[in-house]
């Protein structure tokens, strides 16, 4: 014999079966509504995102170059020193405490030579930029991209400082550097990028 039940339990039952089955995706157990693989990939973004300990002082400073030997026809090299340069002081920041941390690069790699300057009172790092003729060389100069890089603590380099040489450059004398082979009353030529 069929019992019968009371109409208000069926409505009851009817209404709580169509939301549970509205509110269930397909493979989806009731006991877990957060989709697990979105939950992983929001701690690993969260995780990335507290390891990006670059120094205040690092990321307020600002990039500075200065031509220190220019190219002529019979040696198709210049010379360009860089630094970062402290926002207060207008000074070479010190990166003693930082290590083997920042990395100096840029944009082009054929023909550019970059050598860290870890004792000098003046750069951080010389470019060394040869070409096959002057031409050639201005233009390279043109497209070069100067990059400071951070290492984070997870081994990822992000860059902290990217700019055109000719956008940050500055006469030798401006940043104290008397022992350039070109120390003399210099300006920026703008008619030809990377001279002075």
């Amino acid at each position: 014999m069929l019992k019968r039940w009371p109409a208000s339990l069926l409505v009851f039952l009817v209404l709580l079966a169509s939301g549970l089955g509205s509110s269930c995706k397909p493979n989806q157990s009731l006991n877990n509504t957060k989709d697990p693989k979105k939950n992983e990939g929001d701690k690993s973004q969260d995780a990335n995102e507290e390891k990006v300990d670059i120094p205040s002082n690092i990321a307020g400073s600002y990039l500075t170059c200065a031509l220190r030997k220019e190219a002529k026809a019979d040696d198709l090299e210049a010379q360009y020193g860089c630094q970062l340069t402290d926002q207060g002081t207008k000074k070479k920041l010190d990166l003693a405490s930082t290590g083997q941390r920042l990395s100096w690069s840029s944009s082009i790699s054929d023909g550019v030579k970059i050598t860290d300057q870890d004792i000098s009172p003046i750069y951080h790092v010389l470019y060394n930029v040869s070409a096959a003729s002057l031409d050639g060389l201005q233009d390279k100069v043109k497209n070069l991209d100067i990059i400071a890089s951070w290492k984070l603590d997870s081994g990822d380099v992000v860059p902290v400082k990217q700019d055109k040489i000719v956008n940050v450059l500055k006469p030798a004398i401006e940043l104290e550097d008397f022992e350039a082979p070109i120390v003399r009353e210099q300006s920026i030529q703008t008619d030809r990028p990377g001279s002075l």
